[in-house]
């Protein structure tokens, strides 16, 4: 996990550097509401914290590379025992704009690798994954080159902890500052 990332970042730094792009930094909150029934079931949605860099490769196309963290306790289901979850999805997607003055609109799809870890009386599983996403959004510019970035996505990754197939990923809906330089 720690080459792919430090690849997604020597390639997004390497080729805005080689280019003299325009670069952001970023800091988000959103909400996830998981697609699959028996994640909802067990822990059910909640707030995902996360931030990101990201470059703008030509005028409307920027790269972007993001991690999030969530982590929620929840009961299983039979026993009623206490079952905590820590699920942190790193990505990377392209970003294609339509710009309306201060207003931008954007799509974009990508990547995600995720890792989860559940941990309660049975024991404790790690798992990690790759999976996709899909964003939409508005970014709003604001003065002193601060905008704010209004989004909605759907991801999908599937993965087998132990022995059921369950999907980690699901719509999401947030809110996030960014600051390019």
């Amino acid at each position: 996990m720690k080459k792919i990332i430090s690849v997604l970042l020597f390639l997004l730094l390497a080729g805005g550097a080689a280019q003299a792009m325009d670069f952001m930094i970023g800091a988000k909150a959103h909400y996830m509401h998981p697609s699959d029934e028996m994640f909802r079931e067990v822990y059910g949605g909640g707030f995902m914290f996360g931030g990101g860099l990201g470059v703008r490769i030509i005028n409307l196309v920027e790269i972007w590379v993001d991690g999030s963290y969530f982590s929620k306790t929840g009961e299983l289901t039979y026993t009623g025992e206490e079952t905590k979850i820590t699920l942190f999805p790193i990505g990377v997607e392209g970003r294609v704009f339509l710009p309306l003055s201060v207003v931008k609109l954007y799509g974009g799809a990508g990547l995600a690798y995720y890792n989860f870890k559940e941990s309660n009386i049975l024991g404790e599983v790690e798992k990690s994954a790759l999976g996709v996403r899909f964003k939409a959004g508005v970014v709003i510019e604001l003065p002193v080159k601060l905008s704010i970035d209004v989004f909605g996505g759907y991801s999908l990754c599937k993965m087998t902890p132990v022995a059921i197939e369950i999907d980690v990923g699901g719509i999401e809906a947030g809110l996030g500052l960014r600051y390019g330089f």
